[in-house]
């Protein structure tokens, strides 16, 4: 049974080579099966976290933490609409073409809504 010859080496500068010249290396030199990744290796904490006990107990530190804590609710993208009157402290107003124009205005106190509102 004959090895192969062995593929050359590629030149020291890749413009010496043309693009056939790079895509017969490569053909050449790849290999039919990648070697299999070898398994991780066994550690204490692997084999508790992936234990039926391992998991219960992940499952009952979560639901401590919704007793204890309360659900934790994703918070709201909320816009104000047209014409709603501005009784808010806190006004931004942001320039998604120019961010630096957007602004923040803080006020003091809630202005009072007019008459007939």
């Amino acid at each position: 049974m004959d090895d192969p010859a062995p593929a050359p080496q590629p030149p020291g500068d890749a413009d010496d080579w043309t693009s056939e010249q790079w895509i017969d290396w490569l053909m050449t030199t790849d290999v039919e099966d990648p070697p299999e990744p070898s398994p991780p290796l066994p550690t204490v904490t692997n084999k508790v976290v992936r234990s039926g006990v391992g998991q219960a107990l992940g499952q009952a530190m979560v639901a401590v933490d919704q007793v204890l804590y309360g659900g934790r609710e994703k918070p709201a993208a909320v816009a104000p609409a047209p014409g709603e009157p501005e009784d808010r402290l806190l006004e931004l107003r942001l320039d998604p073409d120019h961010p630096e124009r957007s602004s923040v205005t803080l006020r003091r106190e809630v202005d009072e809504p007019p008459e007939g509102r």
